[in-house]
């Protein structure tokens, strides 16, 4: 995604170290409910919607690189969604960024777009 059509909102973490390893914790940030997962020092984020069925990630955990739903046991890997195994189902990846004021997620910037031009 290009940096002109996100949007970045802190989320209220304030380091990476305050997210327990392998254990995703839930935000709301802009109305949506996100994701972040601290796994092997990085942080991931994404929207905390289950692809599958539409459950929340909350309770879930990490095998390997890959979210697991705690609904269903579906694996979906942390930089990419991609269902663990093949299958169509994917997870929405989002940028994260950690900078000296805390954990940033980036959002896709709503408004009307005319001929590519954004009004609003």
């Amino acid at each position: 995604m290009g940096g002109e059509g996100i949007r970045w909102h802190r989320t209220g973490v304030t380091h990476a170290g305050d997210l327990q390893e392998g254990v995703p914790a839930r935000v709301h940030v802009a109305g949506k409910a996100i994701c972040l997962v601290r796994w092997k020092g990085r942080v991931h984020a994404l929207l905390d919607r289950c692809p599958h069925q539409g459950n929340s990630f909350a309770g879930g955990w990490c095998e390997g690189e890959h979210l697991v739903c705690p609904a269903h046991r579906k694996g979906f890997n942390l930089a990419t969604g991609h269902s663990r195994g093949g299958g169509t189902d994917r997870a929405t990846v989002i940028p994260v960024q950690e900078r000296p004021d805390g954990l940033y997620v980036g959002l896709a910037r709503s408004g009307l777009k005319i001929f590519g031009m954004r009004l609003w």
